[in-house]
């Protein structure tokens, strides 16, 4: 597959993660990383997780992933310092400490961050933005990506150029023709479609449906919908992954 087309895929997934989604995916990104070393945490019994979402006890690494976008500048920089703070309180042989998330972080938080690097000199702390995760995983193979993701990469590649079509033939005002492609892609892969899949092909479909004038249609498909807090309903139903 093209590499830059990859790229997009997989920041598009990213993206699109929330909770423990992306945890899960970092889960399984730290595992592939780390073979030998990597343990996922979660919170539970009377010490929840330790202020730790995953560590590698041989090489004193310690993570914190979190689904930061879409979240306020302050909010994102309280969980930073909380989760720092909390881990350094509770593990007092780390050499480095990851903040793991699906978004860019804004230059604010960055300049926070390296305001708590001065503050912990003793311990490396890295962000790993969803640029930089992105190229850790393209550094693998497809196979081994579409485990990462716990998906068949190769029907999510063809389903993603599926909804691309449709988007060019709604561009080209050809409705039918793309409500026919719409309709049978939902009805042969709707389950196998990621939340952002799903939410595009239905909304080319509601697209589709107004065009050809078919407006009760059109809600019920819009209404179907996945909610998606990131993704912004352009003309047609054009956007990401």
């Amino acid at each position: 597959m093209n590499k830059a087309a990859l790229r997009r895929i997989v920041e598009a997934l990213l993206s699109n993660l929330r909770g423990d989604e992306f945890q899960d995916l970092c889960d399984r990104l730290c595992m592939e990383l780390y073979p030998d070393d990597y343990t996922p945490v979660r919170a539970g019994g009377p010490k929840g997780d330790t202020k730790n979402d995953g560590y590698c006890p041989k090489a004193k690494i310690y993570f914190a992933a979190h689904a930061t976008r879409g979240e306020k500048t302050q909010a994102t920089k309280d969980k930073i310092e909380s989760d720092l703070e909390g881990c350094l309180e509770k593990h007092r042989d780390i050499k480095k400490w990851v903040y793991l998330t699906n978004d860019t972080l804004l230059g604010d938080v960055e300049m926070f961050v390296g305001e708590l690097r001065t503050d912990h000199p003793e311990v490396t702390i890295e962000t790993w933005g969803h640029k930089k995760i992105t190229g850790k995983i393209l550094g693998f193979d497809e196979k081994d990506i579409g485990s990462i993701f716990d998906l068949d990469l190769g029907v999510t590649v063809h389903l993603q150029a599926e909804i691309e079509n449709s988007s060019q033939l709604l561009k080209a005002r050809e409705a039918l023709k793309a409500l026919v492609l719409l309709e049978r892609l939902w009805e042969q892969h709707g389950n196998a479609m990621t939340g952002n899949q799903k939410y595009r092909t239905l909304g080319n479909m509601g697209h589709a449906y107004i065009a050809l004038d078919q407006h009760e249609n059109a809600a019920y498909s819009f209404i179907k919908r996945p909610y998606n807090t990131t993704q912004k309903t352009r003309e047609h139903g054009l956007g990401k992954l």
